[in-house]
Order: structure tokens, then C-alpha cells, then sequence
């Protein structure tokens, strides 16, 4: 498998020659001509210069297999982010084109047209955009359609999308912090499961809360909400469960005091759910044995 610099060379003119494609086509044209009962209309989705970037991205996804291609992932949204940056591209490649690139590699190959099959590597295309358009929408301030957008990837059946949804969520936040989190509240007054999983997974990163004392309050408040609504749904789905574990164990380590403290409060719950979350959140951390001990008794 090749490493994270040789996909990032490789993909960029790949995605540069995409962009300038005149084959590329807006959202809605693109749909008009999948349905198109005109076979050369239908044609217009087979744009040699978007299908050889598709095909890459296919061909070295690790798909069917145990793990996907992160790093290849990780290269795709770092392009993205050079692109939207670099000055000497213009806003026509960078801000437009892109962003109906991404909606065409979002489009082109839905779980539906391969049967949902949980290791094809069709699905890469639409993890590949997930992970670029949190890019492209933190970069250009467009947060309310990527938001919306990367919560619905969240109720993919494919396990795989609905965890490049929560790293494209993360993407955003990396880059545009207080607006993304803001966007992100209004949608949890309204989510549903598998999308509160994407929100919590998509804050569990320490890198985004070291030396951010406000931004682990933030993070508090959003386990508060996403534990409230644990203890108020009938069945909260495993990812969003493993998600607070998780994030919990993020907002301690980048805040001790107030996470443990926080911790303590969350262990008084009545609500068996709640109570199974804070237990599970306390086997990583070992650093603070004798606080831990002492939310297990309380539990």
C-alpha cells in the first residue's frame, strides 16, 4: 500500500484536472441526467476526467477488507484544503467547482445502487467526500449546508460513511470552531441517534480541546445534552454509546478538574444507560486511579 505523500502527489492533479473538467456538472444537472431516458445524457456521468479520479480512489480504497484507507482519506481532505487555499487558484475552481465535485462524488454511487454491501469500495467515494466537504465548507464559511449535509451521510447504513461523517464534522470544527459548534447545537435539538453519534464522535479528538479550556466546557455541555438524551430515548444506538465513552475520556485528559468533577455529577444519574457510559468511560482512565475508584463506588 503506498504512504500518505505518495497519494497526496498523486491525487492532487487528479482532483486539479476534475475541477477544470468542462464535463463537470452542477447538483442538479447531474441528477437530471442519471434519470435522463437519453443514453448519450446519461453518458455526461462518464467525464474521463472526474471517472479517473473516482477510479483511484476505488482501486486503492483497501476495499473489501478490514480496514478502509484512512491515510489515503487523510491525503484526499489535505488536498481539498490546499486547493481552497492556494492563492493563485481561482475562487471558480476552488469555491464552486469543488463544491460540485464533492456533491458529484457524493451522488454518483449512493448504498443503494450496490445493495448497501457494507465492503464495497464503491463507498469510498462518498467517504472520500464527506472527509472534503467538511474541508471545503470550514475553509469557505459554509457551514450551515455542510453541517447539514455530513448529518445526513450520519444515517448512512454504511458503517464506514457514517464514520468519515463525523471526521468531516471534525474537519469543520479544526477550522472553523465557533461557528461549526453553533450550527451544530441547533441540529442536536432535533438529532436522532445515529446523528448524535456523529456529533460526539466528531469532538472526541484532544488535539481540538489541549490548551482550550472553553472548548472542553463546550464539549461538556454537548455530553450533557447527548446523555440527556440517552436517558430520554427509548434505544441509543451502540456508536452514539461508544462515541461518549470516548469523548468523555477526551474532555477529562485535556481537563482533569472538570471533567472528573463533571463525571461525578453524570455518575448520580438515576438512569441505567447514563450509568453504563460513565462505567465504560472509566476503564481509560487509569491515570486517575484513585478518582476513578471513587466514581465506580458512586456508580
Amino acid at each position: 500500500m503506498e504512504n500518505y505523500a505518495t497519494y497526496y502527489e498523486i491525487l492532487q492533479p487528479l482532483i486539479q484536472s476534475a475541477l477544470r473538467s468542462p464535463g463537470l456538472l452542477a447538483p442538479n444537472e447531474f441528477n437530471l441526467a442519471r434519470y435522463s431516458l437519453n443514453q448519450h445524457t446519461r453518458n455526461r456521468l462518464l467525464d474521463p476526467d472526474i471517472c479517473a479520479l473516482e477510479d483511484y480512489l476505488i482501486d486503492h480504497s483497501a476495499l473489501p477488507g478490514k480496514e478502509s484507507n484512512l491515510e489515503l482519506l487523510r491525503a484526499f481532505g489535505d488536498v481539498i484544503y490546499t486547493i481552497c487555499h492556494h492563492e493563485e487558484i481561482p475562487l471558480q475552481d476552488s469555491y464552486k467547482n469543488m463544491e460540485w465535485l464533492l456533491a458529484w462524488l457524493n451522488m454518483h454511487h449512493p448504498p443503494a445502487f450496490f445493495g448497501e454491501d457494507p465492503d464495497s469500495p464503491l463507498q469510498m467515494l462518498q467517504m472520500a467526500a464527506a472527509v472534503g466537504l467538511g474541508v471545503w465548507a470550514g475553509v469557505f464559511s459554509q457551514i450551515q449546508s455542510g453541517t447539514g449535509t455530513l448529518l445526513e451521510l450520519a444515517n448512512s447504513p454504511l458503517w464506514r460513511v457514517r464514520d468519515t461523517a463525523a471526521m468531516g464534522l471534525h474537519r469543520m470544527l479544526s477550522l472553523s470552531w465557533e461557528t461549526t459548534l453553533r450550527r451544530l447545537r441547533f441540529h442536536a435539538m432535533q438529532a436522532n441517534s445515529l446523528e448524535w453519534g456523529a456529533i460526539i464522535s466528531s469532538i472526541s479528538y484532544l488535539p481540538l480541546l489541549e490548551g482550550q479550556p472553553f472548548r472542553v466546557l463546550d464539549v461538556l455541555d454537548l455530553q450533557q445534552q447527548a446523555l440527556r438524551f440517552v436517558s430520554q430515548s427509548q434505544e441509543a444506538h451502540p456508536l452514539l454509546r461508544e462515541a461518549l465513552s470516548r469523548c468523555i475520556n477526551v474532555a477529562v485528559e485535556a481537563l482533569p478538574s472538570v471533567g472528573l468533577a463533571q463525571l461525578r455529577a453524570w455518575a448520580a444519574w438515576p438512569h441505567v444507560g447514563v450509568k453504563e457510559i460513565i462505567r465504560d468511560s472509566l476503564a481509560g482512565l487509569a491515570h486517575w486511579s484513585d478518582e476513578v475508584d471513587r466514581i465506580a463506588q458512586q456508580l
